[in-house]
């Protein structure tokens, strides 16, 4: 995958990866491709490689969807990520640099930052944009122990 195609991809992958595209909502090719400023055709690519990978579903003639993950599924994923973050983090330990140190210190205290948000809101109700912050804060961290 190249050139356009990949910044659909990424652009795709982002949003899926943020909260922008909930579990069974719908996509749209001209949606995409104008929120990107790019044609049809690389987002077209784009959703068939993200297809590819189990992360959206296409039924022909109806159109593509954010696939949702059944209960089983999520806790076979569950599992395998406690295990497989386990040992990066304790491989990161070992391993550790001061930058991949001050990454995980921004990490936490922007999650920090985000919290002190939450709390002085009051509210019953996570704001959407908070809780998108937090969602980029905490990936953030985990890839900085992977």
């Amino acid at each position: 995958m190249r050139g356009l195609s990949q910044i659909a991809y990424r652009h795709i992958r982002q949003k899926l990866l943020i909260g922008g595209l909930r579990g069974g909502s719908m996509l749209s090719e001209t949606t995409l491709a104008k929120e990107i400023g790019i044609s049809r055709t690389p987002v077209r690519e784009a959703i068939a490689q993200l297809e590819r990978e189990g992360l959206l579903d296409q039924i022909p003639r109806y159109g593509t969807f954010v696939r949702v993950m059944g209960r089983e599924e999520m806790e076979e994923l569950y599992d395998f990520r406690v295990e497989i973050e386990g040992f990066a983090a304790a491989r990161s330990a070992q391993y550790r640099t001061e930058q991949t140190l001050d990454e995980l210190r921004k990490c936490c205290a922007r999650m920090m930052e985000i919290l002190r948000g939450l709390k002085r809101s009051n509210s019953s109700e996570v704001d959407p944009k908070l809780a998108q912050e937090w969602m980029l804060a905490d990936a953030s961290f985990h890839t900085a122990i992977l």
